[in-house]
């Protein structure tokens, strides 16, 4: 809290080989009644050893103007319309504390010094040489470039996963690996991490990066990622799990690798002459032939047969019924897991859903906002905003109607409603 009349002031915090201190957040400023001014500043602090800790005071140097400063501007004579005149434009400036010659008043520095506090910093939950992620709250995301992804044999997509710990450092963020994957060659491009600040305060962030390429058409799935934490609030591990999720692949599917003819073929004693060595090409010519016309013949009895029943060879699934199968998977997931009451269980299948719907959290109470209502209760449930339960049902049945009203538009041919109406 300062005075009335501050014209500057630093705060300046401890220091200790013992700790480490991190501004949280942007100060925040409330003018008092009083005439004083009160200054809140968080900071999130980081013990680097276990057992008795001394934070030292917080100390703020201020530039306040003297209480007994005399009006500089009293010299210029005795009250006049031009001294009124002056008087009365400064007085009204956020500047002046008092007359108007307080801009211009001397000041005086004054230093405070908070008292010191005492800590005991708890050891490492999984040991003293162990390694532990201690956390208020942590969680996975993903995003992928393009969203929603559309996978082919042979291209690249771009797969990044956010590991988000509230109250936690960035460096305590564990590797996070993604196992091999069949039917795909997954290449790992690296990680970046920095500190965020959220509304509950400031959160680690480390995202990581693949390069993930399919070899073969038909499905693949991604297996689970996981990370173990340990809860802060009810001191206990924890684990935050990102869900195995399975993709459609569009393109040729890989035949398995066939034997070698080396591996299957007899061993026959190379000294040893056989009857079919003399006469081998001929052999292979006239079996070659015999295949070939079987294959023609084939294909000409299933043309015939096409046209004289009137059918069309079947398109491939196109993007939007690739997408409507994801989204009735991310649903058929969501109920799943609010039958077992599984609140992570729900939010991540609900975020699938939209991301497959084409929207992103952001967007999605604009479109839908049942929905947004939804999942907004389901996270300030998840992050202790609130007292009550998660309304895990009540989520499901909004996901339920805005995949209706997405299916009502696919079957009119139209696409989802605008986010702003258009205008003319």
């Amino acid at each position: 809290r300062v005075p009335a009349g501050t014209r500057q002031a630093e705060i300046v915090a401890p220091t200790s080989a013992g700790y480490l201190l991190e501004q949280s957040g942007e100060d925040r400023v409330t003018a008092q009644s009083d005439g004083t001014t009160l200054v809140e500043r968080s900071y999130l602090l980081r013990p680097q050893q276990e057992g008795a800790l001394s934070l030292g005071g917080f100390t703020i140097t201020a530039e306040v103007i003297a209480p007994d400063a005399r009006d500089p501007f009293d010299r210029l004579g005795q009250s006049g319309f031009a001294d009124t005149m002056l008087s009365d434009f400064f007085g009204r400036s956020p500047l002046s504390g008092g007359g108007f010659g307080s801009v211009f008043a001397p000041t005086r520095t004054v230093t405070t010094t908070s008292d010191p506090v005492s800590l005991t910093v708890l050891p490492t939950p999984t040991g003293a040489s162990g390694w532990a992620l201690p956390a208020q709250a942590v969680e996975l995301h993903e995003t992928w470039q393009p969203d929603p992804p559309m996978l082919r044999v042979g291209e690249a997509v771009t797969r990044k996963v956010q590991v988000v710990a509230l109250g936690a450092h960035p460096e305590q963020i564990p590797d996070l690996t993604m196992p091999e994957v069949p039917g795909a060659r997954v290449y790992y491009e690296g990680s970046d991490k920095k500190s965020v600040p959220t509304e509950h305060g400031t959160a680690a962030m480390r995202e990581f990066t693949w390069s993930i390429v399919p070899t073969s058409g038909g499905t693949i799935t991604l297996p689970e990622l996981g990370v173990d934490w340990f809860d802060t609030g009810t001191e206990a591990p924890a684990r935050a799990t990102l869900a195995a999720e399975s993709y459609h692949v569009e393109g040729p599917v890989a035949e398995a690798p066939a034997q070698s003819a080396a591996a299957v073929a007899p061993a026959v004693a190379p000294d040893v002459a056989t009857p079919a060595d003399e006469n081998w090409m001929t052999t292979g010519l006239i079996a070659g032939c015999g295949l070939v016309a079987l294959a023609l013949g084939l294909v000409a009895a299933m043309a015939l047969r096409a046209r004289r029943n009137g059918t069309k060879p079947q398109p491939a699934a196109g993007p939007a019924l690739v997408a409507a199968a994801r989204r009735k998977a991310a649903l058929a997931r969501a109920r799943r897991a609010a039958r077992h009451g599984d609140a992570a269980g729900t939010r991540g299948a609900a975020l699938d859903w939209i991301r497959w719907a084409g929207l992103t959290p952001d967007t999605v109470a604009a479109r839908f906002p049942a929905l947004g209502a939804a999942l907004y209760g389901l996270e300030a449930a998840a992050f202790g905003r609130t007292d009550t339960n998660p309304d895990l049902r009540g989520l499901v049945a909004a996901l339920r109607a805005a995949d209706r009203n997405l299916r009502r538009g696919a079957r009119r041919g139209t696409a989802l409603p605008p986010l702003y109406p258009a205008t003319t």
